[in-house]
């Protein structure tokens, strides 16, 4: 199926070719790790080109947003930036466009029944466990990582990646949380969704990409996710 991202329109033709042409797996693996990284704050290979291809980004981004450069991420493993930033962006347009769905998801998993037995769990695990954040919470995180920060030249790169770690731990939560709503796990699995993705269909789907996030933040808490 064809995904419905907008394309970028304002890019000189070498530059799309660039970014959205590219039909060798290495050089689009390539491209998509250069992306990635230059969206969280500074691309760390040699290439020559660097300085144009984040004229580029920018004015895309600038543009359309930053789901236009997503599908370079779609194929990107798991455990890999780009990857990892394909779920967080899925995560973004979901609860964007849903927000209704999420907080309801959200709801039914944090309320509890009036069965005693229920209650004491509850305590026993609060006592235990830690704070998730609130979808309106972790959407900001979101926002900021992928929209707010980008190419942001008065912050410093480490400030900018600082902000990866705690945004995949939470969208980590927030969607185990959701999982747990759910009797099917389900996220998007209407092929004629524009969200449909391996990603989100996949049986699971929301339990499966929170442990995925979970191993991307245990990577980037110790700057191996790239």
């Amino acid at each position: 199926m064809t995904r419905q991202f907008h394309r970028p329109v304002l890019m000189e033709p070498a530059e799309a070719e660039r970014y959205t042409g590219a039909e060798d797996t290495a050089a689009t693996s390539a491209l998509a790790h250069q992306s990635a990284q230059l969206l969280i704050g500074g691309y760390l290979g040699a290439d020559t080109d660097t300085t144009l291809s984040a004229a580029g980004l920018r004015k895309v981004v600038a543009s359309h947003g930053v789901d236009v450069i997503g599908e370079l991420w779609a194929t990107s493993p798991a455990g890999t930036l780009p990857g990892a930033l394909w779920r967080l962006l899925l995560l973004r347009e979901w609860i964007e466009r849903d927000p209704a769905l999420v907080e309801s998801r959200y709801a039914t998993a944090v309320t509890i029944s009036d069965d005693d037995a229920a209650q004491a769990r509850f305590e026993a695990a609060l006592s235990q466990g830690q704070r998730v954040d609130s979808v309106a919470q972790v959407q900001a995180q979101l926002n900021e990582l992928l929209l707010g920060g980008a190419f942001a030249g008065s912050q410093r790169t480490s400030s900018r990646r600082s902000r990866l770690y705690p945004t995949l731990l939470a969208s980590a939560a927030l969607l185990e949380r959701l999982s747990r709503a759910s009797e099917q796990d389900s996220w998007i699995t209407d092929e004629n969704d524009p969200l449909y993705d391996v990603v989100t269909a996949r049986a699971r789907a929301l339990a499966t990409t929170a442990a995925e996030l979970r191993e991307a933040a245990s990577k980037a808490a110790v700057g191996k996710l790239d």
